[in-house]
């Protein structure tokens, strides 16, 4: 059982949370989704007791078993396998309320699998906050929405909130237009009566056509309090029909070309690679090419040597034995699962002096990073925006080659949608590993390496 009333929580003086209002009860699997930063992390450590709420209350009946997005006392594990003995760890504990924030990064197919059998079989109540499209389907039968301070519940999967998402969207849109419409007749209106009452005040007694003066002032002061209340009262109504704001629905931004992409070559060739550590073999005589346009995904199991594959072609590690050609003079741009090529004492536009500053706030925007984000130093940030920060840092650089490891992981929905709709449309190559099946299908990458351990 989970009782939440009126909780509200600000972080540095700014509001995260405002007077909340949630009451979830029995085995339900509760969707939490919203953008970077909106406070999905901060809520389920509010409700896990690490932070106390400003106002409110939260109430809670039995334990609470908490997954965090970061495992760090398991460093010589892959993070996938880091998050599965972790969830494994709660699910012996068997607690009664389940707390999962992103539980499926960087779990590979299997893992994700036995993730889903576990949390069909689960009694208690189970709230998690995930970006992962195709799991939050699987598994919610509620979602709770958090925007703008606020949290709206949804009955239903993932497609059903989509649903109605998009009817409330299309609502909001038709009151918008009809308002506009009716400010453009208010306006008219507005128009016709300042004219009136313009003309009213112009006019002269008359000897001739006025039958006296008593009744000239009567009917010129009639005229100007008629004019005078029409005046206000579609005034006021203008007024208030300037507050309504047109629903906003972000743009998309394409990643900039290079022109070394112009014509189609070879860009990069694993020969005869292979790579061990002590008795654990990661690949043995691996080989694949890329070539301009090309989307290849390498899959394999969590700790088959993924990441490794790429810190090898990066340069930042040596294989055991084989080569990596790659074509010269050609761009290569790298998004990391962890982020660590940031400085976070620094913000984004100290790192970034070499851009267009107005290039630089225009594709920021798209991701939804404000001005003031941007001049933060990064450590201000949450997880899901610095993995953001690194992909701005990707679309801003022209670029032949992209090499991405888990880019989905920690970012939300949204910039999801956007970021797949950007590399689809760039001409370049992608090399990327990933285990977000939408993701994967919607930019293309077909063709796959697979990694196999020994």
């Amino acid at each position: 059982m989970l009782q939440i009333s009126n909780l509200s929580f600000s972080y540095q003086n700014q509001p995260l949370l405002e007077n909340l209002n949630l009451s979830l009860t029995g085995s339900d699997v509760v969707g939490i989704i919203g953008d970077n930063g909106i406070g999905k992390t901060t809520l389920l450590r509010l409700i896990a007791g690490e932070l106390r709420p400003d106002n409110g209350s939260i109430k809670t009946r039995g334990e609470i078993g908490f997954l965090k997005q970061t495992q760090d006392d398991l460093e010589r594990k892959s993070g996938g396998e880091r998050t599965q003995i972790r969830l494994a760890e709660l699910f012996r504990r068997n607690p009664e309320i389940l707390l999962l924030d992103e539980p499926t990064n960087n779990l590979d197919h299997e893992s994700k699998a036995w993730l889903l059998r576990n949390l069909h079989e689960y009694r208690g109540l189970v709230l998690v906050v995930s970006h992962d499209r195709d799991f939050i389907q699987k598994v919610a039968n509620k979602i709770i929405y958090l925007h703008d301070n606020q949290a709206e519940i949804f009955l239903g999967n993932y497609t059903s909130f989509c649903e109605q998402q998009a009817q409330i969207q299309h609502e909001q849109l038709q009151d918008y237009e009809k308002m506009q419409q009716e400010r453009r007749k208010l306006e008219r209106q507005l128009k016709n009566a300042s004219d009136r009452a313009h003309k009213s005040n112009r006019r002269n007694y008359n000897k001739i056509s006025d039958e006296s003066k008593l009744r000239y002032n009567g009917q010129r002061s009639a005229a100007q309090n008629s004019s005078g209340k029409v005046l206000r009262a579609t005034q006021s109504r203008i007024a208030q029909i300037a507050t309504i704001e047109k629903p906003v629905k972000r743009k998309t931004y394409s990643a900039e070309v290079s022109v070394n992409f112009l014509h189609n070559r070879k860009l990069l060739e694993v020969i005869n690679l292979s790579k061990s550590y002590g008795q654990k073999k990661l690949f043995e005589n691996l080989n694949f090419t890329i070539r301009t346009g090309e989307r290849i995904r390498v899959c394999g199991r969590n700790g088959s040597g993924k990441s490794t594959l790429f810190q090898i072609i990066l340069g930042k590690r040596e294989a055991d034995s084989g080569e990596i050609w790659i074509a010269p003079n050609i761009q290569i741009g790298y998004v990391s699962q962890d982020v660590t090529e940031l400085d976070l004492d620094k913000s984004f536009l100290e790192q970034s002096e070499d851009f267009d500053k107005t290039e630089v706030f225009r594709a920021a925007a798209t991701l939804d990073f404000s001005p003031q984000d941007l001049h933060e130093p990064m450590r201000k940030l949450s997880r899901g925006q610095l993995t953001k920060i690194s992909i701005l840092m990707l679309v801003l650089h022209p670029l032949d080659l992209v090499i991405i490891d888990e880019l989905t992981n920690h970012i939300d929905i949204r910039a999801r949608e956007n970021i797949e709709s950007a590399l689809n449309q760039y001409p370049g190559a992608i090399l990327m590993a990933t285990h977000d099946e939408v993701f994967a299908q919607a930019i293309g990458a077909h063709r796959k390496v697979y990694l196999h351990t020994a």
